[in-house]
């Protein structure tokens, strides 16, 4: 089976939340369907941080896009792609459906956003959403 004819699933991880977790969910929501990932986490900072510095999470983001990639790696699950993205979630997201074309787009966020919504108007996929908890041992730079 090729990569394209399997499922495409962009799965669009926080850097705060568990990536244990995300790779559980993403192994669970298979279902037996062959199914591809891009993984991307985009380099959002917390509260107003983001004024002094727009790339001061990066390596926060860096480290747990790693850390993803090795699970779902661990897990058995094809990832095609994993990228650190803009700050901006949206920004992000549209920039990597140009790159790495997805079937739907799966977030996964320690809060409820608004943004499910606007990604399916923007990009006419489905979009879900799953709250997971906070890493334990936050990032080192926050």
């Amino acid at each position: 089976m090729s990569a394209r004819s399997m499922n495409r699933v962009l799965a669009v991880a926080d850097w705060s939340v568990d990536p244990g977790a995300v790779a559980d969910a993403l192994a669970a929501a298979g279902d037996g369907e062959r199914t591809a990932f891009g993984f991307l986490v985009p380099a959002r900072l917390p509260g107003l941080a983001w004024i002094g510095d727009p790339n001061a999470s990066r390596p926060c983001a860096e480290r747990q896009l790693a850390e993803l990639e090795r699970l779902a790696r661990e897990r058995g699950l094809t990832v095609e792609v994993a990228t650190v993205g803009d700050p901006e979630r949206l920004a992000a997201i549209t920039t990597s459906l140009e790159t790495w074309d997805a079937d739907r787009i799966s977030l996964f966020d320690r809060r409820p956003r608004r943004l499910a919504r606007r990604l399916e108007r923007k990009t006419g996929r489905p979009v879900r959403t799953r709250l997971l908890p906070a890493l334990r041992q936050r990032c080192n730079r926050f």
